[in-house]
């Protein structure tokens, strides 16, 4: 490995050239492994600094004439033009591979100029899964090697994948708004907010389709599971990276209380634990960023504690916890439990001894209307202490 990267310069010469005259010979899948071995040899071999974007510079070069070409045919599109465009865009991934955010600005300039033509290639195939998908996987290759540049740009692609997406990709989608918020955080905000309202509606039509009608199978209802499963994903990863903020913007406030009711139920989910960890994890953490931010936001901090209160600590407690399906000797539900106690003992330390006692009293109530159990008091405060014994 080492004497290859030495001589990385000829190895890429090398391959260059035989993608060039035998690349006929070669299956797609070979050649996408031979511009990954480039791109690696090129971004972390032992090639001149002044060489690195010019050899790429000429890779990329072919593929960007290529969609520039295939997109402006008048002839209309075929399955050939389409798989032409999907190993252009792949080819391009692949390269990318051997980038990250640390390479020098001559190489992200070059990563930048290819924005323009792939944004041309999904304006024209949009409503291909094909060459869709292949974009998505570029996105996210591009975004760790362009850094923050990439941001302006993002307008121009994530209307387009939320609107023609479907139950396969969906998931490509929210992956590239989550890669968005674990980049770059708080400078995220403001470009993903116009995109949380329309990403929360596509996932609800691709649902509702699922489920109309009078035969659900098996198949839809876990495929129903997987797509409110995105939506849990990319909440959790807005509170994890302080993003909760663009969840009462202008644009998405009016669906905060389904914001809330979509977390609630991926709460409920005890035989779920993922899913379920990560709507706990949300609500602790907006919890906490909406107390630390103070008066600015005290009306929707009362809506949270309100809701926690009176919806989601009742309701978890008497579907999971108070069930007779919990087994505290269960590792996952003793995971489970000791992660809501965080913020049963949050909400107890944001209200007063009143709020505690209706807060037990909602427990039981709900506890009564969904399984017929009804433990009692020093059940309930049992529970508390051990909220607030765990999170000490």
């Amino acid at each position: 490995i080492g004497q290859l990267h030495r001589e990385a310069e000829t190895t890429v010469v090398g391959i260059y050239s035989l993608l060039a005259t035998a690349s006929q010979g070669l299956r797609s899948e070979d050649r996408l492994y031979l511009y990954e071995t480039m791109g690696i040899l090129i971004g972390k071999g032992s090639i001149d600094q002044d060489k690195r974007a010019l050899f790429l510079s000429q890779l990329l070069l072919p593929h960007i004439d290529s969609m520039k070409k295939l997109t402006q045919e008048k002839n209309g599109h075929s399955y050939s033009t389409e798989d032409a465009l999907a190993d252009s865009l792949s080819a391009l991934a692949r390269l990318a591979t051997g980038f990250n955010v640390r390479c020098s600005d001559a190489i992200k300039d070059v990563f930048f100029s290819t924005l323009d033509p792939i944004q041309l290639v999904l304006s024209s195939f949009a409503d291909k899964m094909v060459v869709r998908s292949k974009i998505m996987i570029v996105l996210q290759r591009l975004i760790l090697c362009i850094g923050d540049r990439i941001l302006p740009k993002v307008h121009l692609f994530i209307p387009t994948l939320i609107q023609y997406a479907d139950d396969d990709d969906i998931a490509f989608v929210c992956q590239c708004l989550i890669q968005l918020c674990a980049k770059f955080k708080a400078s995220a905000g403001p470009v993903i907010d116009p995109f949380i309202l329309p990403f929360t509606t596509k996932c609800h039509e691709l649902i509702n389709l699922k489920v109309a009608g009078s035969d659900v199978s098996n198949g839809k209802k876990f495929e129903t599971f997987m797509i409110k499963k995105q939506m849990c994903n990319l909440f959790q990863h807005m509170g994890m990276y302080k993003l909760s903020p663009v969840l009462v913007s202008q644009a998405n406030i009016a669906q905060l209380p389904a914001v809330f009711q979509t977390m609630c139920e991926g709460s409920c989910l005890l035989d779920e634990g993922t899913i379920q960890r990560s709507c706990f994890k949300f609500f602790r953490d907006v919890l906490k960023e909406w107390v630390q931010l103070g008066s600015q936001t005290e009306p929707l901090r009362r809506e949270l504690v309100s809701f926690c209160s009176s919806v989601l600590v009742p309701t978890v407690f008497a579907t999971c916890f108070f069930a007779l399906e919990f087994d505290g000797n269960d590792a996952q539900h003793s995971r489970s439990l000791g992660d809501f106690c965080h913020i049963v003992c949050a909400l107890q330390s944001l209200g007063s001894e009143a709020d505690v006692r209706t807060l037990g009293t909602s427990v039981a109530s709900q506890c009564a209307q969904s399984n017929g159990l009804k433990p009692s008091a020093a059940e309930i405060c049992a529970l508390f202490q051990a909220s607030a014994d765990a999170t000490r």
